[in-house]
C-alpha cells in the first residue's frame, strides 16, 4: 500500500500531557480521508491529531504557522501521524517537487544551479554560499525553543558569532 502525505499548516499546539501533545491542522490541499474522518471539523477546516514525544521534547517544527508535510494513516476514522515517516516543514523547495510543473524547453543544469543560487563566478558562488548558510543558522536561531524567545538584535550577534565559528 502506498503511502498517504499531506501538508498542513499548524493553527494551534497544544502543551504536551502524559508523553504527547496535539496539534490542531488546517490541511492546505483537498483530502477525502482527512475530510472523512473523525479528526475534521468541517466548520473550522481543521483536524486534531497527537504526536507522541517517546521521551523527547518538544520538536523544533510544532510551532503555530509552520507549514508541514507527513505521512498519515486513518485508523478507525481518526487519523494518525506515521512518526517513523517523520514530519518536515513544507517550506523546502526542491528540484523533484517542481519537476513536474516543468517543461522541455529548462535545462535542469542550470534550474539546479538557480535553485542553489549558483553563477560562473567562483567569488559570486562562495558569497551566495555563505549567504545561504547565515541565513540557515539565524532560521535554526529563530525557532530553537530558548534562543527564538530573545529580541531580534541579540538573535542576529548569535547568528554572526556561530558564522564567524563555522568559517574558521
Amino acid at each position: 500500500m502506498a503511502k498517504k502525505y499531506i501538508s498542513c499548516e499548524i493553527n494551534k499546539v497544544f502543551e504536551a500531557k502524559g508523553g504527547k501533545f496535539g496539534l490542531s491542522l488546517k490541511p492546505l490541499e483537498e483530502n477525502h480521508d482527512i475530510e472523512n474522518s473523525n479528526s475534521y471539523k468541517s466548520q473550522y477546516n481543521n483536524f486534531t491529531i497527537n504526536y507522541f514525544l517517546n521521551g523527547e521534547d518538544t520538536p523544533n517544527w510544532a510551532k503555530e504557522g509552520n507549514k508541514i508535510k507527513f505521512c498519515y494513516s486513518v485508523n478507525n476514522g481518526w487519523i494518525n501521524i506515521n512518526q517513523d515517516d517523520g514530519v518536515t516543514l513544507d517550506d523546502d523547495i526542491s528540484l523533484e517537487d517542481i519537476a513536474d510543473d516543468l517543461d522541455d524547453s529548462f535545462d535542469p543544469t542550470e534550474l539546479e544551479k538557480k535553485l542553489n543560487n549558483q553563477t560562473e563566478d567562483p567569488t559570486l558562488n562562495r558569497i551566495n554560499n555563505m549567504a545561504e548558510l547565515y541565513a540557515k543558522i539565524f532560521k535554526a536561531i529563530h525557532t530553537h525553543d530558548y534562543l527564538s524567545k530573545l529580541d531580534t538584535g541579540l538573535k542576529k550577534d548569535i547568528a554572526t558569532s556561530f558564522f564567524i565559528q563555522l568559517n574558521r
